[in-house]
């Protein structure tokens, strides 16, 4: 699909963000799976909660929050309880200042949950670097990892609930399919820290799921809902921008000043979900309106191969087609920084850089 493309530069900036301090310091074996561990008593329909968390096996996460993976199944281990303190110190100069941080974490890792709390202080020349917590979303972002996983366990033989919970810099999150939300960085911005949430609550075919990109300053939020009906499983979704900036007025030559509004994008979508041997997939059609921009159909293929005891192969293919102001999936790793400024300025050098929704009002992203 044609839309704005990632610039080196930007490339660079996100995955400096992901190695600048948004998550704890971690090692490799620093995973943690979790389910719940509710001590609740069968009633006469035979439902309660049980489970517990365990240490995993190095997996790569280290510190940063689990994305929620749609498909997974809790599974059932035995309850644990483990604490863990970590701290670093670094320095080195600031536009020709001395600087040192000190960063610390706490980690608590009690049944189905897992938090880590932790902060930076910086000190630049003699003075205390307090432009660091001069916002809410600064201090919430001293959660840097808490997560819940849990699934309910029937005696009945009927379908069990399942929930997780992920809180902290969400990286390569996800909703439903990806038509809207694919990769989301809440880290893309290196200078500033963001504390995300996603949370899933779902019953054989029938789920919702809610995301919010920063809690500190609400940049995105979404929920999505899905369930059966027949062979397929047919969905719904919403994600809101509420303040996306936007040039108010002028022209393309010399946009007016820097304004927000609103970037909201609407999906709902079909999907056949299928099994292949130990691989599994879904086809889905997906049909999205933006308004006051535009509206766009794609069909994305998906799947996941187990490769091994440790590793899973994912593979996603998605065709789509939109009018001239239809963003796809506008919602990518690349987000918050193409909200801003979505491609170079114009020659001269008077006017600013394009922000997304400038490119999208000024109909140069839709097509195949």
């Amino acid at each position: 699909m044609v839309g704005p493309r990632p610039r080196f530069s930007q490339v660079l900036v996100a995955v400096a963000a992901l190695a600048a301090g948004h998550a704890a310091p971690a090692r490799a074996d620093d995973g943690v799976a979790a389910t719940a561990d509710v001590a609740a008593a069968a009633d006469a329909a035979g439902a309660s909660w049980r489970g517990g968390a365990r240490r995993a096996s190095p997996d790569g996460r280290g510190g940063e929050p689990r994305v929620i993976d749609a498909s997974a199944v809790p599974e059932q281990n035995a309850t644990a309880t483990a604490y863990e303190a970590d701290a670093g110190f670094g320095a080195g100069a600031s536009a020709g200042a001395p600087m040192s941080a000190i960063d610390g974490v706490v980690r608590l890792q009690a049944g189905a949950v897992d938090l880590a709390v932790g902060a930076r202080l910086r000190l630049i020349g003699d003075r205390f670097a307090t432009e660091d917590w001069d916002e809410v979303g600064d201090w919430l972002a001293m959660v840097r990892r808490f997560t819940w996983r849990g699934v309910e366990e029937r005696l009945d033989g009927a379908a069990a609930w399942r929930g997780e919970l992920a809180v902290g810099p969400l990286v390569a999150a996800r909703l439903a399919h990806g038509t809207a939300i694919d990769g989301f960085l809440g880290g893309a911005l290196a200078e500033r820290r963001a504390s995300g949430a996603h949370a899933r609550l779902a019953r054989g075919a029938t789920s919702i799921e809610v995301l919010t990109g920063d809690l500190g300053r609400a940049t995105l939020l979404a929920i999505a809902g899905g369930a059966d009906a027949g062979p397929v499983e047919v969905g719904g979704q919403l994600a809101l921008d509420p303040r996306a900036p936007v040039h108010a007025g002028g022209d393309a030559a010399m946009p007016g000043a820097l304004d927000t509004t609103p970037l909201v994008a609407l999906h709902a979508s079909a999907a056949r979900r299928g099994r292949l041997g130990a691989a599994r997939g879904a086809l889905v059609v997906d049909a999205a309106w933006q308004p006051t921009l535009g509206a766009g159909l794609a069909i994305v293929a998906h799947g996941q191969l187990p490769a091994g005891r440790r590793a899973v192969v994912h593979a996603r293919a998605e065709l789509g087609a939109g009018t001239s102001g239809y963003i796809p999936a506008p919602f990518g790793p690349l987000y918050l920084r193409d909200r801003v400024v979505a491609g170079a300025a114009p020659a001269g050098g008077l006017a600013p850089a394009p922000t997304l929704v400038d490119r999208a009002r000024a109909g140069d992203l839709g097509g195949v």
